[in-house]
């Protein structure tokens, strides 16, 4: 296994005891899939599961007979599921282990070396293309729940922050790529009629302290100071996302794209605000 890929095992070992603190930021999650459970054929795909301590598991198998969690990393999310009670890969679900990035093997292999504009442009082709393996056939409804935040941070950690410090830097068109090859995943994952979420960190209590005091309902004029401040996660502004959501260039397929109020997520000693996309795959014209 890559150094990446052990990063995310870290990672999950690290917050595996952090569920009553995601209590909060799971509600809200778990209710936006139920929400959007109404009318489909009841099958859930969920990107990044993780330990799946933002996921109430018992709630969402009484509304989906089909369930798949989808990581790197599948032996945490097979221990999440028994902590919640359920059987992995039983009558209700199913794990999938597999880079979502479908890079992260080309990705550690530059880590600690220097690379070339060369290299990060062949890279960008790799990641705009690249097609992960060991992926779930599409169901009615899939979430990525702050997966587009790892890939990207991962990404950066190997080609260096230098890369990406400003808008023309030489490995901003790899953030890109990163980004957009995964909205279209999205796309692709989601049945015709179905629905999409995308919910993503947009900054963190690390640079934004006051957003830990900040009531839920002044949420959206912090960020939006912050936003403008450029103060948020590499790649990940919430009105390049909704465009891009929208852009048949980068993620053809979707249709009525929704954003969410923001909200908050205490992530062991961090917070993050959080917001998420609701996009409806548009069914085929007859």
């Amino acid at each position: 296994m890559d150094d990446l890929s052990l990063e995310q095992q870290r990672r999950n070992r690290e917050s595996v005891n952090g569920r009553d603190s995601y209590a909060p930021h799971r509600d809200i999650v778990t209710r936006l899939i139920l929400d959007a459970a109404r009318d489909s054929d009841k099958t859930l795909t969920v990107l990044g599961a993780g330990n799946c301590n933002d996921l109430d598991l018992n709630r969402l198998a009484e509304a989906f007979t089909t369930i798949r969690l989808v990581d790197v990393d599948s032996a945490s999310v097979e221990e999440g599921v028994i902590r919640q009670g359920h059987v992995p890969c039983g009558s209700s679900f199913s794990i999938y282990e597999a880079d979502l990035s479908g890079i992260f093997s080309e990705l550690a292999a530059l880590l600690g070396t220097e690379i070339s504009d060369g290299q990060l442009q062949k890279l960008a082709g790799l990641a705009g293309n690249s097609q992960p393996a060991n992926l779930p056939e599409p169901a009615s409804v899939v979430i990525s729940t702050g997966l587009i935040t790892q890939l990207v941070e991962a990404t950066i950690k190997a080609i260096g922050s230098t890369q990406v410090s400003t808008a023309d830097s030489s490995g901003v068109p790899l953030i890109q790529a990163v980004r957009q090859r995964h909205l279209r995943l999205l796309s692709e994952l989601t049945q015709p009629g179905g629905t999409a979420i995308l919910v993503t960190e947009v900054v963190s209590s690390d640079t934004a302290p006051e957003i830990c005091h900040t009531p839920v309902a002044s949420l959206p004029t912090v960020l939006s100071r912050c936003l403008a401040a450029g103060n948020f996660f590499t790649g990940l502004h919430p009105g390049i996302l909704h465009a891009e959501l929208t852009s048949e260039q980068f993620a053809s397929g979707f249709e009525s794209v929704q954003a969410t109020p923001p909200w908050l997520w205490q992530f062991t000693a961090r917070t993050y605000a959080v917001a998420a996309f609701l996009a409806r795959r548009s069914r085929p014209r007859s």
